[in-house]
């Protein structure tokens, strides 16, 4: 029994201080969860302090540097801080019961002024403008009546600011008081209307008014007067309107105007009986075709006329085939006997008229005046052959990149004068037979031919019997060693001027041609 007890309470004593012991580990454990939290929040604090003090640094040292830095003179929002005190911009100013910030003045073009956010009186305008008042007060700043022939008004009332007539060609809009505007219509003279539209009531008296129609005489145009006829744009005209209705072969109507629409015209001679070896026709290139004023609806590669009279043809080309030649374009074209091109005809990209016009042998006149020739590079053979060719109107060959003159007037039989004036020849290296066989061609000057690379030069001049002056002061043979320019066949007694060391370097046959002839001589 006794044992029993005592193993009884034994067990007691040991299960109270397990007891214990658990509660003392506890309480160990909380404490120990305690002081780490302790310790991050402690942390967190620190780094928070850390971050406050650093923000404190950066104020400071931006407000010292700032303050040492600042100009004097600082812009912000048009408010002007001078010498640390508040000063607005010109045209604004400091409101009585807002003093940090500027505001605009109320008035336009006011370059002074005071008061309220609500309301401000101006006290000076922009001194291009003028000051309008009303009871000593400035109600306005506007831009100041100014007459006379320069100007759009013709008479002002300078007390009142206001203009009281326009000059010819401009009108005083309603409610405006010197705002001369521009009559809408071109050349008119006299017009009314609001700010947004006028009508006029007068033209020019050099022009035709045109109205918009016979009941209504209302003014629509001022122009020149609708003319018709072969030698005008214009086919048929509303007199009423003033303005063209139909326009000629050639052109096209577009706004009320006449616009060229042909790229050529040629005319082929009485025995003619087509237009076959058009290259042009041959490539497919034309877009329309009129003979003798008549459209063509389909024009083949050669068009067959009906009789043997003389016919006009007008072409309008597509010239966006060609990628950069013209030659042989309108080779041996017998019965073409004049030719003649305009802007329509784009020559910008081509760098080749080489035998363009060879063997049209019966053409009389050639114009290409119109020619865009910036990219030209190879003339050679370009009117060889036309034996009837007496009249030539050329572009102006002032551009460097001509190289190729061969045989260029060669045949050209008929021929008595060429004007070469305008030619630029520093990279022409070749004149082969430029005029060979011109024979009714009295005189030559090329004292523009400035050619410093000359490397052959030969039969020039062949066959020109006729010629008896000549001018080739400038041609540079340094780079040639025989030179033949004649061949026997020359005007007597002419005048020839050239270069010493050209006429040291000429054949027999091309000396012996100069007998008789006044020799002007260059030493260079």
């Amino acid at each position: 029994m006794k044992n029993e007890f005592e193993t009884i309470s034994h067990s007691r004593v040991n299960s109270e201080s397990t007891f214990i012991k658990s509660i003392k580990n506890k309480k160990e454990l909380n404490s120990r969860k305690f002081k780490r939290k302790m310790k991050y929040y402690l942390l967190i604090l620190l780094i928070i302090l850390l971050i406050i003090l650093l923000i404190i640094i950066i104020i400071f040292f931006y407000l010292f540097f700032s303050k040492r830095k600042r100009p004097k003179n600082l812009t912000i929002n048009r408010t002007l801080i001078k010498n640390n005190k508040i000063v607005c911009e010109s045209g604004f100013y400091l409101p009585l019961d807002d003093p940090l910030n500027c505001k605009k003045c109320s008035i336009e073009n006011c370059i002074e002024c005071f008061g309220s956010k609500l309301k401000d009186i101006c006290i000076k305008c922009n001194p291009e403008f003028k000051e309008m008042y009303n009871n000593n007060r400035i109600e306005s700043c506007e831009i100041p009546c100014e007459e006379g022939i320069n100007e759009k008004c013709k008479q002002c009332d300078n007390d009142i600011n206001k203009c009281l007539s326009c000059n010819d060609g401009y009108y005083l809009p309603e409610f405006e008081k010197n705002k001369c505007q521009k009559c809408s219509i071109g050349n008119c003279l006299q017009c009314y209307g609001n700010k947004t539209s006028n009508l006029c009531t007068k033209c020019n008296p050099n022009l035709k008014e045109g109205y918009e129609s016979d009941s209504n005489r209302t003014i629509i145009s001022c122009k020149l007067q609708c003319k018709t006829g072969s030698e005008d744009k214009c086919k048929k005209c509303d007199n009423i309107r003033n303005e063209c209705i139909e326009c000629n072969i050639g052109y096209k109507l577009e706004n009320d105007e006449c616009i060229l629409n042909y790229s050529f015209k040629a005319i082929y001679k009485k025995d003619s009986t087509s237009t076959s070896n058009t290259t042009l026709i041959n490539r497919g290139l034309i877009q329309e075709m009129f003979v003798d004023g008549q459209k063509v609806d389909h024009p083949s590669s050669s068009y067959y006329f009906k009789d043997a009279m003389p016919h006009e043809v007008y072409f309008l080309v597509d010239m966006k085939h060609y990628v950069n030649s013209l030659s042989f374009a309108f080779q041996s074209i017998k019965g073409m006997i004049s030719i003649s091109f305009t802007s329509k005809f784009d020559t910008s990209k081509i760098t080749s008229f080489s035998h363009m016009f060879c063997a049209c042998s019966n053409i009389e006149s050639i114009n290409i005046k119109n020619f865009d020739i910036k990219k030209l590079q190879d003339i050679s053979y370009l009117f060889h052959g036309c034996k009837n060719l007496t009249s030539i109107d050329l572009p102006n060959f002032s551009n460097n990149n001509i190289k190729y003159l061969t045989g260029m007037f060669e045949g050209c039989y008929n021929l008595t004068s060429i004007d070469l004036s305008s030619f630029e020849t520093k990279s022409v290296s070749i004149l082969n037979n430029m005029f060979y066989g011109c024979s009714n061609l009295t005189s030559i000057d090329l004292s523009n031919f400035n050619i410093k690379n000359l490397s052959v030069l030969s039969g020039i001049f062949f066959n020109c019997d006729k010629l008896n002056f000549i001018n080739i002061a400038n041609l540079d043979t340094s780079s040639t060693s025989t030179v033949s320019l004649f061949n026997g066949k020359l005007g007597p007694k002419g005048n020839i001027f050239l270069k010493q060391n050209l006429y040291n370097k000429l054949d027999n046959s091309s000396k012996s041609s100069l007998v008789g002839w006044s020799r002007t001589m260059y030493y260079s």
